[in-house]
């Protein structure tokens, strides 16, 4: 009796440890694959929103009126949670407009710079807000160079994303793996329960009972 109950708890585990690498790897492949989509989605919705700020700036870039451009940068901010700043810069680099409530990081107008003819620039920056994709756009009036726009999406945003999708795989994965346990159960049962009668059988033999009768 012991060998068909042996088999029964290899074949049990066999699935177990089946279903556990099989939900692990759809997580981790599915983690990589989305996580890789939310970053480039993140990237070119911050693009699209930076190049329509600087495009609504024109003409107030040209007038230096930086009322309605601080007015501007944070109706821009308050449409969207996933944007850690706003600010404008003319050409000369001095500040026309900002969303920063405690006064503009000055260390960070220096970073990120566009370089000639360059239609956009995107760095990672660390900052005290946590990991920033720091978005600068020329600022444009026919070919000449007003000025640029500066924006930061948070990446945290991202993260926490991630994280929501994760615990649902998990919980799918988990679910999916006690109904395949379950149906191992059963299969482990119906490849075990022959096993375990003929052993019944033989030990009946070997004892002398040669009444006992086996189905094939």
């Amino acid at each position: 009796m012991n060998k068909p109950r042996g088999l029964r708890r290899q074949i049990l585990l066999s699935m177990v440890i089946l279903f556990m690498l099989s939900g692990l790897t759809t997580v981790l492949i599915t983690r990589v694959f989305l996580l890789k989509l939310l970053k480039t989605e993140f990237r070119h919705k911050g693009l699209s929103a930076a190049r329509t700020l600087a495009a609504s700036s024109v003409v107030d870039v040209l007038t230096q009126n930086s009322s309605r451009l601080n007015q501007l940068v944070r109706n821009e901010k308050q449409l969207d949670e996933d944007i850690a700043y706003i600010f404008i810069l003319d050409s000369a680099n001095r500040i026309l407009a900002h969303t920063f409530n405690q006064g503009f990081p000055i260390e960070l107008a220096k970073v990120n710079k566009l370089k000639a003819n360059q239609s956009d620039n995107l760095q990672l920056l660390d900052t005290r807000m946590g990991l920033v994709y720091d978005i600068a756009v020329p600022i444009l009036s026919g070919k000449n160079i007003l000025g640029q726009a500066r924006l930061g999406i948070l990446e945290n945003n991202i993260h926490q994303s991630i994280m929501k999708i994760d615990l649902t795989l998990i919980t799918a994965t988990l679910l999916f793996m006690f109904m395949g346990i379950f149906l191992a159960d059963k299969i482990a049962s119906l490849i075990t329960e022959p096993i375990s009668k003929l052993v019944q059988a033989t030990q009946s033999i070997r004892k002398g009972d040669f009444s006992v009768k086996i189905d094939i």
